[in-house]
């Protein structure tokens, strides 16, 4: 029972017993009967205002015990901010050893590339008449060493993926994807795609990884590309491939990192450009998948870029 309502209770045995008593006086009621009703009334009040010293005491506890769960719990929220101060900290150090990386690798690791590769460009010059198998052991060399440097660079891409990126701007699909250079024996059919917000070079590295992927692990002399395009609350828009396909179980392992699922000396790949292609996606805000079934040709990649036109009709209505 809540304090307001004991002292109301008490107040009203107490107006009670002092009308009752003057209504015994004025009809000449005994004495010995007054005097009991007033032990009465006494007692009840007295009776009541142990109950209400007694229930007041309760509630100062609830109200202690409350005070004691609120500071508790501001201790934790103190903690948790604290908690987010130092993974903040430690988010804004990764961020710069990430820099410092990226310099690093930019130019103290390609710097001996640049030396093998001109070692090897001397050793073949100074070699007079060079066999058929010395020939192809320094092409060879020279493959490798412009591997590792599209390898550094796609690392070094990677990393800088989501930092600082806040030049977004409306980008027209239609231009970058006409400025991508398609080789005499493939077609490229393109519906008229949108403008979108986003960051116009990251934009570029989707469709040149996606569309040169179509070109490179094709397995016939000319093939066919068909970029189609649907707005729905996603600018949803499908590249389509008449190559071999890709197997349904290795659907997410090709956007793993370094993952290939023709052996790099086949196929000359880096393993990085769908990884870098996922990040850019969802950095974005967007999503990419693959649709393919086993033992059929073409394999289709479909990319979802947020579509803000959409959605600010949605808050208008």
């Amino acid at each position: 029972m809540k304090l307001h309502t004991q002292i109301f209770i008490l107040l009203l045995i107490v107006i009670s017993s002092f009308f009752s008593i003057l209504l015994l006086a004025e009809t000449n009621t005994s004495r010995h009967t007054i005097i009991a009703i007033i032990s009465v009334s006494i007692i009840a009040i007295i009776t009541s205002a142990i109950i209400t010293i007694y229930f007041s005491k309760q509630i100062g506890g609830e109200s202690k015990e409350d005070q004691i769960a609120i500071k508790n719990l501001k201790d934790r929220i103190s903690t948790r901010t604290r908690d987010l101060e130092q993974s903040n900290a430690a988010l804004e150090k990764s961020n710069a050893d990430l820099e410092q990386f990226a310099y690093v690798a930019s130019h103290d690791l390609k710097a001996p590339l640049r030396a093998i590769s001109n070692l090897s460009t001397w050793i073949g010059e100074d070699v007079e008449n060079p066999t058929e198998r010395i020939q192809e052991y320094i092409d060879l060399m020279h493959g490798r060493i412009l591997r590792m440097e599209s390898l550094i660079d796609g690392i070094l891409e990677f990393s800088r993926i989501g930092r600082k990126e806040n030049n977004k701007l409306p980008v027209d699909l239609n231009k970058i994807v006409n400025d991508i250079a398609i080789p005499d024996n493939f077609e490229l059919q393109c519906d008229s795609l949108p403008t979108i917000i986003g960051n116009k070079v990251r934009l570029e590295q989707v469709f040149t990884n996606l569309i040169s992927n179509c070109i490179k692990h094709h397995d016939e002399d000319k093939g066919l590309i068909k970029i189609t395009y649907e707005e729905k609350d996603y600018h949803v828009i499908r590249i389509a491939d008449d190559g071999p396909g890709i197997n349904p179980v290795f659907h997410k392992k090709v956007f793993q990192i370094f993952q290939t699922l023709k052996s790099k000396d086949d196929v000359e790949c880096t393993g990085i450009g769908l990884t870098l292609v996922k990040k850019i996606m969802e950095e974005n805000g967007g999503e990419i998948n693959i649709e393919s079934f086993a033992g059929h040709r073409e394999t289709t990649i479909i990319l979802k870029f947020p579509n803000h036109a959409s959605h600010n009709s949605h808050i208008a209505q």
